[in-house]
C-alpha cells in the first residue's frame, strides 16, 4: 500500500473549491462588467441626446 498523507485529501478538497470559485468568480464578473458597459452606453446615449436644449424642446407652445 502507498503512502497516505492524511492531509492530501483536505489539500485537494480544498484546490478544488478554490478553482471553482474563481471560475465562478471570472464568469460572474464578466457578466457584471458587461451589464456596467451596457449601463454607461445608455447613460453616454441618454446623455447627449435628451439633455441638451431641454426647455426649448419641452416649452409649451401656445400657438
Amino acid at each position: 500500500m502507498a503512502f497516505w498523507n492524511p492531509f492530501k485529501g483536505a489539500i485537494v478538497e480544498f484546490l478544488q473549491i478554490l478553482t471553482v470559485s474563481v471560475i465562478i468568480g471570472l464568469i460572474a464578473g464578466t457578466i457584471i462588467q458587461v451589464f456596467l458597459k451596457l449601463f454607461f452606453k445608455l447613460q453616454t446615449y441618454l446623455y447627449y441626446n435628451y439633455s441638451f436644449n431641454w426647455r426649448a424642446n419641452n416649452r409649451i407652445n401656445f400657438t
